[in-house]
Parts: C-alpha cells; structure tokens; sequence
C-alpha cells in the first residue's frame, strides 16, 4: 500500500532527509515549505497523510493545522524541535492527530504513519 504524504518543513536539510527515509520504506512524500503550499496540494493529491512542523513560515502553525483540518480528514502529524508548555494540547485542539518531538526515530515515525493510516476515517 503506496502512502502519500504531505510535509510542510521549511528546512530542505530536514525535508530531503524525510523524503528519502519515507522512499526507502516504500511510502510517497510531497515535500512543501508553507503551509499555503500544503492547502494547495491537499486539494489536489489527496495525501494519506500530513506532517506538519510546529514552525510554520507563513503563518501560525495551529492556524495552519486547522485551516488543513477544513479541507482533509488525513491524519495530521505535527513535529516540533522543542517541547513548549501546551504545545501538544494546542495542536490537539487545533485537529492534530499526533504529536512528536524531534529528532525522531524512523522506527517510530513509520509506526505512527502505518497507526494513523489504518484508522477508520482517515484520508
């Protein structure tokens, strides 16, 4: 089963790096650096999924979570460099389905992704 993911990071170290890692396990990632980029291409591929970065460039990133949330109902994953106090609430709240610290392990970003993808209703 052929994953499509949706990642918006800014920073084309982090983006190339979890391109590679997702191809090598046999998953798809569109990589963006905004989060209008993301609403974009939410519109137009239909991902399984989206990983979203706590520090979005164009906007606030719990605005941007929710502004994904109205157009898909993919599992949405944030990631953050650091833990803030609320953070994982906030993003929650803002329709998040998971939250994770970096750096993080493949093993578990793929065991995330695979938990996420096979709930009822997503995507």
């Amino acid at each position: 089963m052929l994953i499509v993911a949706i990642a918006v990071e800014d920073d084309p170290i982090q983006a190339r790096y979890l391109s590679a890692f997702l191809k090598d396990c046999g998953f798809e990632m569109l990589s963006v650096a905004t989060a209008a980029e993301a609403a974009a291409l939410v519109q137009s591929r239909k991902p399984d999924a989206i990983f979203l970065d706590q520090d979005t460039p164009d906007v606030d990133s719990w605005g941007a979570c929710r502004g994904l949330r109205e157009l898909t109902t993919a599992p949405i994953l944030v990631f953050a460099n650091r833990d803030q106090p609320g953070s994982i609430v906030r993003a929650l709240d803002a329709g998040a389905d998971d939250f994770l610290l970096k750096p993080i392990p493949g093993t578990i970003l793929i065991d995330h992704l695979k938990r996420l993808t096979r709930r009822p209703g997503s995507a």
